[in-house]
């Protein structure tokens, strides 16, 4: 019997064990937290890089507040109208509205008709034609 107390004796008691095994596990959670928090941080760079850039190529300018992980409230403008191309183009602008709140602003004169296509072109984004006049002139 005391040579089973004895070989007994070199393991950690039970609770030891099973302390053992929560730390082990909150050990992992917290390093598959740290992983998936890279490549989500990663990825959100990329995909509002790749974004931006249209918007840079299209003579447009971007303004924003907060960011990752929260997301963005963007407003994008423009001094001029675009044409169904660059709508198109601009139309990556879409995938990035489930985690950001983007708006897009034409400061020029535009017709009923292109504000429409902007609109249809970019049907997740508040599209609005603004006019920075002020009334004293």
């Amino acid at each position: 019997m005391n040579e089973e107390h004895t070989a007994n004796s070199n393991q950690p008691p039970a609770s030891q064990r099973r302390w053992l095994r929560v730390r082990y596990a909150i050990y992992a959670v917290v390093i598959l937290a740290i992983v998936l928090g890279v490549i989500d941080y990663q990825r959100y760079h990329a995909q509002l890089d790749r974004a931006m850039a249209v918007v840079y190529q299209l003579e447009g300018r971007a303004g924003s507040i907060l960011d990752w992980p929260f997301g963005r409230e963007m407003v994008v403008t423009f001094e001029r109208s675009l044409t169904s191309e660059e709508l198109e183009r601009l139309g990556i602008l879409n995938s990035l509205q489930g985690r950001h709140v983007i708006s897009v602003w034409f400061r020029c004169q535009m017709t009923p008709q292109q504000l429409a296509a902007a609109q249809a072109a970019l049907p997740d984004l508040n599209v609005r034609q603004v006019d920075d006049q002020s009334p004293d002139g």
